[in-house]
């Protein structure tokens, strides 16, 4: 869904967005999260004229705790997906 809301952007306004918290994706980008902001916060930064990283943080005490999901998209170049999990400090 980010991903698409900043595509739709860039053909009305001809560049990203940076949407630094979460309850600004409705307001900025007309995304409506709807549950997954139960157990997601979710960013845009590192907009430049050709792409972003969008990143979803698993919210405490959720299933999705610690879990860091990133999409990093340049304009004409594949999807890059990461997935981290960092472990508990002891």
């Amino acid at each position: 869904m980010v991903l698409t809301g900043e595509q739709v952007h860039y053909q009305e306004y001809a560049s990203y967005i940076e949407v630094p918290d979460t309850a600004d994706f409705r307001v900025v980008l007309g995304v409506y999260l709807d549950d997954l902001l139960d157990r997601w916060a979710f960013s845009v930064s590192d907009v430049s004229p050709t792409g972003f990283i969008a990143e979803a943080q698993g919210r405490i005490d959720t299933a999705a705790e610690r879990f860091i999901v990133t999409l990093s998209y340049q304009r004409g170049q594949p999807l890059l997906w990461a997935i981290r999990h960092p472990r508990p400090a002891h």
